[in-house]
């Protein structure tokens, strides 16, 4: 039971990062309809950069993370302006393709720049542990939750009841009804990438905080795809569930099969989901008339 308890409390853990890295994901493909499939590519680069400040440059942790989100927000600009603004008005296949090998592009910039082999190990939160009954949690593990589950609640505050935040809702629902308000849907993708961008970068820092920066971090940052898709691609509220659905299935069964076994079992229950719900749980169902 102890052990049952350990493996638990690290899902979910893990599945709140994976959940706020899902909602850059479902950002992107609420405004423009494109599946980003290099975000685990963005959280690895971004991660990075933060790194360079804290461990290369050996700046303060709050001063790292004021210099790292910019940045990550830049990022995110740059990939849209450059590899996926040109493709506007072509075949959604289209962009969706250059999203998979945008995903190389970026490890290869971070291979280039950081190396192959994982980084220093570098000190973000207070290291101590907590004891809850017999399971025994790192206060690393619970601050990057605690922040993680923060930030979630303030980008879904953002999208429901800020003026932005609702504009980008409706981008959504049709890019004709918006330019006829008034409203530059060229702006409101650059902000959805930018923030994608920042969402991913985070994700990245939590779990470089806990497991180490390293080119792994991409993989495990991909786990935020079958996240979506479960809670729903048009849902940040699901992409939040989704994430730690997948968190505890990737925990439960690294612990009990074989850590080799933890991500395919995601990627299984992704595609029994899809089977019955075909757009997530909390997805908007469209039924389009012929």
């Amino acid at each position: 039971m102890e052990f049952f308890g350990k493996i638990v409390a690290a899902g979910l853990m893990n599945g709140a990062v994976y959940g706020l890295v899902a909602i850059g994901f479902v950002l992107i493909y609420k405004s423009s309809s494109v599946l980003n499939f290099s975000q685990g590519y963005m959280l690895l680069l971004g991660g990075y950069i933060f790194w360079s400040f804290r461990g290369g440059l050996r700046l303060d942790l709050f001063l790292s993370l004021l210099l790292t989100l910019p940045c990550a927000f830049l990022m995110g600009i740059l990939i849209e302006r450059i590899t996926l603004r040109p493709l506007i008005g072509q075949p959604l296949l289209s962009m969706i393709t250059v999203t998979i090998f945008l995903s190389l592009v970026l490890e290869g910039v971070a291979s280039l720049f950081w190396g192959t082999y994982p980084l220093e190990q570098i000190t973000i939160f207070p290291k101590g542990a907590l004891k809850l009954g017999k399971t025994v949690l790192t206060t690393e593990s619970l601050f990057a939750f605690g922040l993680a589950i923060v930030v979630m609640m303030v980008l879904i505050f953002f999208f429901r009841y800020t003026r932005l935040g609702l504009s980008m809702r409706g981008v959504a629902e049709g890019h004709e009804i918006m330019q006829s308000m008034g409203i530059s849907v060229k702006r409101i993708l650059t902000i959805c990438w930018g923030i994608a961008g920042v969402a991913a970068t985070l994700g990245g820092i939590l779990l470089g905080g806990t497991l180490g920066f390293q080119l792994g971090l991409s993989h495990i940052g991909l786990l935020a795809i079958p996240a979506a898709f479960i809670g729903g691609l048009e849902s940040p509220e699901g992409a939040v569930l989704g994430g730690l659905l997948i968190g505890l299935i990737e925990s439960i069964v690294s612990g009990y099969v074989g850590k080799a076994a933890g991500v395919p079992a995601s990627y299984i229950v992704l595609i029994v989901v899809m089977l019955f719900r075909p757009y997530g749980f909390f997805g908007l169902e469209r039924i389009e008339r012929v």
